[in-house]
């Protein structure tokens, strides 16, 4: 039983105890009476300050939260497992392989790419993470740790704004790739900035982009992901939008696209031990 409702029943129980106590007897001084309060009562919970009302900035995030299935749903996804293909976009020329990809809340990644009977992992965890290549498997580089932990920071932003004292604000509108959108800036209370591109016609994500650390290290640049061909997903008898295609740019410069062909939400092959560094045998 909610709290609320124990503290009505308690003091309804009070008030009629006292209204229908005995009258005292005649010629009698009534005895002093000191009020006793239940034993199971509690003070009253101070009230709540009523949350803010939501700005037009806010309005548009929510729009897409709802868009996509709704904040119950979205924080029902623990994990994640897909397969499809990605094509690295080189100097030297266009690559593709067939991937594997597993995420768990949360910032846990890994990609498993095969390009042909070559197979590059990459690897990602709280603090850490690891890459195999040609058999030979080494500890993540420092530069691409801070490029986890800047991309872990912006993870489900639309989620965490209001709870976390996230800044939201509408930049006006720009069209990306002839998609008309809504410019929204996240900005935290670190200062990291984050800029959603919201499709006015579908309210769904359609790019993002930051300003984080190289992957090389070689200081800060432009990071940005679109994001294509949603279609819905179930997960627990509800449904949830997921795009199926991702395009990664670093600097302007477009570096991969991948496709995934299936995705299982709350897959019950992923677990911790999918992101432990293997032993050399394996």
């Amino acid at each position: 039983m909610p709290r609320r409702w124990c503290l009505l029943v308690t003091s309804f129980f009070v008030w009629t105890g006292f209204a229908h106590a005995a009258p005292p007897s005649k010629g009698k001084k009534p005895a002093k009476r000191t009020a006793k309060p239940a034993e199971d009562a509690k003070p009253a919970e101070p009230a709540k300050a009523p949350e803010k009302p939501l700005t037009e900035a806010e309005k548009i995030v929510e729009k897409m939260v709802t868009a996509l299935g709704g904040r119950e749903v979205l924080e029902a996804i623990r994990s994640m497992y897909a397969t499809g293909t990605v094509t690295a976009i080189t100097r030297v020329g266009n690559r593709s392989a067939r991937l594997h990809f597993y995420t768990m809340k949360p910032t846990y990644q890994r990609v498993d790419q095969f390009f042909g009977s070559q197979v590059f992992s990459l690897t990602t965890y709280p603090g850490g993470g690891w890459i195999r290549q040609n058999g030979a498997i080494l500890n993540l580089p420092r530069s691409m740790i801070e490029v986890t932990e800047s991309e872990a920071a912006r993870q489900e932003l639309e989620l965490r704004y209001r709870k976390e004292g996230v800044q939201v604000t509408q930049m006006g509108a720009r069209d990306i790739n002839g998609t008309p959108c809504h410019v929204i800036l996240f900005q935290d209370k670190k200062g990291r900035q984050t800029t959603y591109y919201i499709a006015k016609k579908t309210h769904l994500l359609y790019k993002r982009t930051y300003l984080g650390p190289h992957p090389l290290g070689q200081g800060q640049v432009s990071i940005s992901t679109v994001q294509r061909d949603y279609r819905w997903l179930k997960i627990d008898g509800k449904k949830v939008q997921v795009p199926f295609v991702l395009e990664s740019y670093i600097g302007g410069n477009k570096t991969s696209t991948i496709r995934f062909q299936k995705i299982q939400l709350n897959a019950t092959n992923v677990n911790k031990k999918v992101f432990r560094i293997p032993s050399p045998v394996e």
